[in-house]
């Protein structure tokens, strides 16, 4: 018998009025079956039926273990074997046929190549909406992600604060390397993104890579950083100043401060994604910083920090209970040399928005 995620998935599937759905995202995969598979440049695909018992396609390099466990059995393939044809074999071609995003056009093209009697769609929608929506479990796991980068942000600050080495060494780039040590004390499964520590103007992209500046007296610090845990992300951004707090750098932090907080008390299960959105959007806008916020308020984090959902003007969405999101707004200023983020990740419950961060967002000087 399946597991519940994969009848879930197949019920909706039959919702939708797609017969067969082909995932090929690793992560989906994982997420149905309890198994990674990471098979670089050969085709691993589950196919989920309305029809016919789920089976993954895999090559037999890559071990299978446990799949009967879930109701998922495997068919083995080789590199002198015709797959393609071997996979189109297994389900009804004259039926209606779901794809992932992540699927490879070349196996796409050969399918409809042996048979397809329909034009295939993207079936993504199917597995994400399901995804979006966390079980209890995976709500402990995120939450002891974030326990870990709670403490982790706390031991990057005190370790910029108490710095005495030599000032010129005191770099973005020996930051993140400390950042890599301290992590280590509490995962192994390494970061959810490569982390961002700018310093000043390095501060104001929101998206920097992290270079050899040196922190400087006054400089504005965002640091934006997250860990795997047991095959789940967490994610936050803390903005700090370095020994002190330019009277300019204070307001910019009021106000995303603000921002944030307005976002998150807003939060509640069935408004739109691009309402959460508009309240801090709008008070930033009031404040005369519109242009400066210049990306969506957040995004769905859960195995992957990035998952399909935003919280953006664009995506008109309703929350759910169970969805976990950020909200991260942020002012960026290049000629000030002032950029500010202030970021919680949380999960959506009947009351509201719940941060996994219990870490302050105040302003902190270093």
């Amino acid at each position: 018998m399946v597991n519940t995620k994969i009848q879930n998935t197949i019920n909706k599937m039959k919702d939708e009025g797609i017969d067969n759905l082909l995932i090929s995202d690793p992560s989906s995969i994982f997420y149905l079956t309890g198994h990674m598979y990471h098979t670089i440049e050969r085709m691993c695909v589950l196919l989920l039926s309305v029809d016919v018992d789920p089976i993954l396609y895999v090559h037999k390099m890559f071990p299978v273990r446990g799949l009967d466990e879930v109701g998922v059995r495997s068919h083995l393939w080789d590199d002198t074997d015709d797959y393609l044809t071997d996979l189109s074999h297994e389900f009804d071609l004259s039926k209606q046929l779901g794809v992932d995003k992540q699927l490879k056009s070349e196996y796409l093209l050969g399918l409809m190549n042996r048979g397809l009697k329909k034009m295939p769609i993207v079936g993504s929608y199917i597995i994400d909406d399901i995804r979006a929506v966390k079980s209890d479990e995976e709500l402990r796991l995120m939450q002891v992600a974030s326990d870990i980068n709670d403490k982790v942000c706390t031991e990057i600050e005190d370790y910029i604060h108490n710095y005495d080495g030599d000032p010129n060494q005191l770099t973005e780039r020996h930051c993140v390397e400390k950042l890599q040590q301290l992590y280590e004390q509490y995962t192994d499964e390494g970061f959810s993104f490569d982390p961002i520590i700018g310093f000043g103007v390095n501060a104001t992209d929101a998206h920097h890579e992290t270079d050899d500046t040196v922190l400087k007296e006054g400089d504005c610090i965002i640091i934006d950083i997250g860990c795997i845990k047991d095959g789940y992300a967490s994610d936050m951004t803390r903005t700090c100043f370095y020994k002190k707090i330019p009277e300019f750098g204070q307001e910019i932090f009021d106000i995303v401060f603000e921002a944030q907080r307005r976002a998150e008390a807003a939060v509640k299960p069935g408004m739109k994604r691009s309402d959460i959105d508009a309240v801090a959007r709008d008070y930033i806008t009031e404040k005369g910083y519109g242009e400066e916020f210049n990306h969506r308020l957040g995004h769905f984090i859960g195995q992957e920090c990035h998952e399909a959902g935003d919280i953006s003007g664009s995506d008109h969405n309703i929350i759910k209970v169970g969805n976990c999101f950020s909200i991260e707004p942020g002012i960026y200023i290049r000629d000030k040399a002032t950029g500010v983020r202030c970021e919680n990740i949380g999960h959506v419950t009947e009351d509201g928005f719940v941060s996994f961060n219990k870490l302050p967002m105040d302003v902190r000087v270093l």
